[in-house]
């Protein structure tokens, strides 16, 4: 039995770890809920990074991200169709949902291993296409 039928549209933000003053050129959230799955697309267009520093997460998902109460597993996944305009990165670019948030955590891959992605990785004109699904 389909339960919950939901089509919307949301404003994701990147929160930096400290500073503010981002500014976009574009900025679009769409998603479609059934159920208790989400799917969701994101695009941003950063026009001015302000005093903007630290990790950068992307905020604003329409609904909650649940941790698995039995197994402690958040159930997501989310993938980086494209980016561009992202300074000294040496590895792709990652993002996955975070328990508990609105929020996707960015990440880069590299032959080094996982990290954060930080705002100094960013310009004036980065952006970052990203698609997924989670539960709520």
């Amino acid at each position: 039995v389909l339960d919950w039928y939901q089509e919307g549209t949301f404003t994701p933000t990147l929160v930096p770890a400290a500073g503010s003053g981002i500014t976009y050129s574009a900025q679009l959230g769409l998603y479609t809920r059934i159920g208790n799955r989400v799917s969701f697309d994101v695009y941003l267009a950063v026009s001015a990074l302000g005093t903007a520093s630290g990790n950068v997460y992307i905020d604003g998902l329409p609904f909650t991200v649940i941790t698995d109460i039995t197994t402690g597993i958040t159930s997501y996944s989310a993938a980086v169709g494209e980016y561009g305009n992202f300074v000294g990165l040496t590895g792709a670019v990652t993002a996955s949902p975070l328990a508990a948030s609105t929020r996707l955590q960015l990440r880069q891959m590299s032959a080094t291993g996982i990290t954060t992605l930080t705002v100094a990785t960013m310009s004036a004109t980065s952006y970052i296409c990203v698609s997924g699904v989670y539960r709520t």
